[in-house]
């Protein structure tokens, strides 16, 4: 308090200088200013009748000595003369307590001095009068600007809490300096409640400035610590002051109550302990209302932040001491006086129209309900009623609350189509309440085409959870469903099932649709195909035609081909009187579709066009074929095939190669045909009945194309054919054709002197395999085909054996007079066996030929015998000799050869063999030089 009404303005001057927001004031001012002239924004919440409650200002516990400390060092930050709040040491003398000789209460305990830190001062004084420390650092500022000031001048300091510096005179000596000024300035504070000294609470004159021509207001002050702020600067602010803010108001504006309580809720918050304000002890945040205060836990704290801002710092036991403990503080509010419960969510209440509606959002009419003064609960605000509708975070997706679920909707879309509304109230749900409930799958808009993130794939929302695959927009434009895809993550998606393709035909309510340009058309007739199940909701979304045509059918858009859909596939009917007469209607009608929609579907026959018996052709292709009667096609393999049955070339006809690739394909057309159950032979233009026809394939012609043929009534007991022009005649038997080699065996064959020939095209008999040739040769006579020069020994099996020379079928007693010729086709039909050996087989006996008779050979080891079978055995001779070694020369010579081991050996001397043969008298078969050659030569024996 300085002395003299000018002196004390200068003063507040320079401390708002100090304090004060940059360029927020002037850097001087004269004692009088204009009138109007504001630097700042209003003082907002001044009460001249209660600037600070009783509570916080007689708070001795609101800091401790570090919090001191730190809070001069934010503020003040770094000193530049070392004389700063933050930096300095003062030394008090210790103080006995002091008592008010009025009242004998106590002023201040005991201090006890020495030399300390500012801050430790400030904290000793704080407990010994029961002042804050917040207020005394306030003081300190409004009277001297020290608490911020980093370069404090010497006068300052001296006159720190401007205590003992009355208006009239200089400040008392006694008091100067940091120290005595803080310890003096608290006691003069506690003493006007302790002693009753000065203006007490009640009704008081208090004036404007130190001018008595400014005047005053008769103010009815609240509370004690009010009362002392006046008693310390006995001034008010004006209107001009108030209006000015932190800035200067007019000549007759005072500052320093109303810096005060500035600089206190700039730096500490209200001064008020008001009802629904939130004040902390340490990390601890309460919400005090009604005189109870509630503990804000860390989950509710972001909704008490948004309603009520944030929370003014004060000491366990000032808050303790002024409210009762109710527990901790929930979201759900009621009116003390009204019992209206609401949700505080976003800033504002919101009313729950029932207990049940309480209960679901997690809380209890009954309990755990935080009761709030009617002031707190108008001041914070009505918002929209609570509904059955949540949030998880602010701004997420809303929920709907059904019974122990949530069940979360992607839009506004599909909120509306399911729950049947567009924008309701959804607050936030607490973390602990969503817990308690099950978080159902995510609801989109019926037929909703999704895409998880990082996936190019599209699915179609269908009933149930199921998800559709979209393998074209085309198959969705079809259906009618909405193209518009959105992106989803894969956490969407949870609780979906991938269920197949999506797919033009579609089932509906227990029927089936084709899906084309946007509007399903009942298939009556659906079987085979494999139709999407969209379910009940999106069906109920879609157009649906009551058209129901016998068959269904369907053109891509911008094509001329028509397809029908039967039997789950598409067959293309490739003419207009062909879709007439499928239709039975003049005027069929076909849809529209997209290719993607008709592709899936597999392609089936086509309905052809041509008359029955007519060949067809694929448009630049090649392969030749004929339609048959169960719409599939047989292969010709020869026009001159086609020619025996009676069809000529000329009629074969060009179709698209797409509808020969959608027929089914049947085999190769044989000339052996099928017609009524019976078998017949194709030869030039008719068919003959082929009575024996075992080993044969016959094509089964259908009736449609038999009864275009012409067919003969003969049956003849065999068939013999030959191509028209050429001697050569064949019996069909058994599966092929077998040369007939002689007019006495085709007379022998059909069992009459005329025997009848069928004509039939080269391209015909090229379709029968050959068999074994009809000739006039038996087994053990030799044959040779005409103008060659190989001999053949035919043998059981259709099988022949080479002769390599005369010699050995002379020792075989074969005479090369029996030679057979016969044509060279016969010789081919033949399966060559290898080699004609003059050792050979019979009947299991290895035998020797020699002279025209066989010779069992006892040890034929090491030589591979002819096998001539029991035919050609049965004519040759053989001797019951059975020499233990077989000797052998060639007539005329005299070197003898032992068979032994696989060759011959040449015996040297009568000595070697008298020894090998073990008899004076040694049994010398006789052979010829060409069955000699035939036996490998082998090492002498001497």
């Amino acid at each position: 308090m300085l002395a003299g009404a000018v002196a004390a303005t200068a003063a507040l001057i320079g401390s708002l200088v100090l304090a004060a927001p940059a360029a927020a004031v002037p850097t001087a001012a004269p004692a009088a200013v204009e009138t109007g002239i504001v630097q700042a924004a209003a003082v907002a919440g001044f009460n001249p009748e209660n600037i600070i409650s009783d509570a916080l200002f007689y708070d001795g516990n609101a800091m401790s000595s570090a919090e001191i400390q730190a809070f001069l060092d934010a503020k003040i930050g770094s000193c530049s003369n070392g004389k700063c709040l933050n930096v300095l040491n003062v030394s008090i003398s210790s103080r006995d307590a002091w008592y008010s000789a009025v009242t004998g209460d106590l002023v201040c305990s005991s201090l006890q001095g020495g030399t300390m830190r500012t801050s430790e001062l400030i904290y000793r004084v704080q407990v010994a009068c029961g002042i804050s420390a917040k207020a005394i650092l306030v003081t300190l500022q409004k009277e001297q600007g020290l608490t911020t000031s980093s370069a404090p001048s010497d006068w300052n300091l001296q006159a720190a809490m401007g205590a003992s510096c009355p208006d009239t005179s200089p400040c008392d000596p006694a008091y100067s300096g940091v120290g005595p000024q803080i310890v003096q300035g608290v006691r003069q504070l506690k003493i006007y409640k302790a002693g009753r000294f000065g203006k007490q609470p009640g009704v008081n004159f208090i004036g404007y400035s130190p001018n008595a021509a400014c005047g005053g207001t008769n103010l009815n002050i609240q509370n004690y610590a009010t009362a002392a702020l006046y008693n310390y600067t006995p001034y008010q602010p004006n209107a001009a002051s108030l209006a000015a803010g932190w800035g200067l108001g007019d000549g007759c504006s005072s500052y320093g109550n109303r810096n005060f309580f500035n600089y206190y809720t700039s730096w500490f918050g209200s001064t008020q302990f008001a009802d629904g304000g939130l004040y902390n002890v340490g990390a601890d945040i309460y919400l005090m209302t009604a005189g109870k205060r509630y503990h804000v836990t860390a989950a509710d704290w972001p909704a008490y932040q948004a309603a009520f801002g944030n929370p003014s710092p004060v000491s366990a036991s000032l808050l303790n001491g002024a409210t009762t403990d109710a527990g901790d503080a929930t979201r759900y509010l009621r009116n003390n006086s009204t019992l209206v419960v609401a949700y505080l969510d976003g800033g504002t209440t919101h009313r729950f129209s029932s207990c049940t509606l309480v209960s679901a959002w997690g809380g209890a009419c009954g309990s755990g309900l935080t009761n709030v003064g009617p002031e707190v609960f108008s001041r914070l605000g009505a918002g929209s009623e609570m509904t059955t509708f949540a949030r998880l975070t602010a701004g997420g997706r809303i929920h709907a609350i059904s019974g122990t679920s949530l069940v979360p909707y992607f839009d506004a879309r599909a909120l509306k189509e399911g729950a049947g509304v567009t924008d309701p109230y959804a607050a936030v749900m607490s973390a602990a309440t969503v817990r308690t409930y099950k978080i159902d799958r995510l609801r989109f808009a019926t037929g909703q085409l999704v895409r998880m993130r990082g996936d190019e794939r599209v699915w179609a929302v269908a009933d149930g959870g199921r998800l559709l695959y979209v393998p074209s927009f085309g198959v969705t434009s079809d259906i009618g469903l909405n193209g518009a895809v959105v992106e989803v993550s894969s956490d969407d998606l949870a609780g979906f099932t991938q269920s197949g393709t999506l797919s033009a035909v579609v089932a509906c309510g227990g029927k089936t649709y084709l899906a084309a340009s946007g509007t399903l058309y009942p298939f009556s007739d659906a079987s085979g195909f494999s139709a999407s199940d969209l379910g009940s909701a999106v069906c109920g979304t879609l157009k649906l035609s009551t058209d129901a045509p016998q068959k269904i059918f369907a053109q891509a858009s911008g094509t001329a081909e028509v397809y029908v859909l039967e039997g789950g596939v598409r067959r293309h009917v490739t003419s207009r009187q062909k879709l007439s007469e499928l239709a039975g209607s003049a005027s069929p009608r076909v849809l529209t579709v997209s290719s993607a929609s008709l592709t899936p579907i597999p392609i089936g026959p086509a309905y052809l066009s041509v008359a029955a018996g007519v060949p067809i052709q694929g448009v630049g292709e090649a392969p030749v074929w004929l339609p048959i009667g169960s719409g599939g096609l047989l292969h010709v393999p020869s026009f001159g095939v086609t020619e025996d049955l009676g069809i000529p070339r000329s009629s074969v006809t060009s179709v698209p190669a797409s509808v020969v690739a959608s027929l089914p394909k049947a085999g190769t057309l044989s000339p052996i045909v099928s017609c009524g159950g019976a078998v017949y032979l194709a030869a030039s233009g008719t068919l003959y009945r082929f009575s024996n026809a075992a080993g044969f394939t016959a094509s089964d012609l259908g009736p449609a194309v038999c009864g275009v043929l012409t067919l003969s009534p003969d049956a003849p007991q065999r068939i013999f054919a030959r191509v028209s022009g050429t001697a050569e005649v064949y019996l069909l038997e058994n599966g092929s054709r077998a040369h007939v080699t002689s007019m006495a065996k085709l007379v022998e064959l059909a069992g009459t002197s005329s025997p009848r020939v069928l004509n039939v095209t080269a391209g015909t008999l090229a379709q029968f395999p050959l068999g074994d040739p009809q000739v006039s040769v038996t087994v053990g006579t030799p044959i040779q085909a005409t103008g060659e020069a190989p001999v053949w020994l035919p043998i059981e099996g259709a099988r022949i054996l080479h002769v390599p020379s005369f010699g050995v079928t002379e020792d075989l007693g074969i005479a090369r007079s029996s030679v057979v010729s016969v044509p060279a086709a016969v010789v081919a039909s033949f399966t060559q066996a290898g080699t004609l050996s003059p050792i050979v087989r019979c009947g299991g006996t290895v035998y020797v030929a020699a002279s025209g008779t066989l010779f069992a050979f006892a040890d034929a080891t090491g030589f591979t015998p002819s096998d001539l079978g029991a035919g050609a055995c049965a004519k040759l001779t053989l001797s019951a000799d059975a020499p233990q070694a077989v000797f052998v020369r060639v007539s005329g010579t005299a070197e003898v050869y032992v068979l032994q081991g696989g060759e011959r050996r040449h015996v040297t001397s009568m000595s070697a063999l008298v020894r090998l043969a073990g008899t004076a008298s040694p049994r010398v078969l006789t052979v010829t030089s060409g069955s000699l050659a035939q036996l490998p030569l082998g090492a002498n024996v001497t």
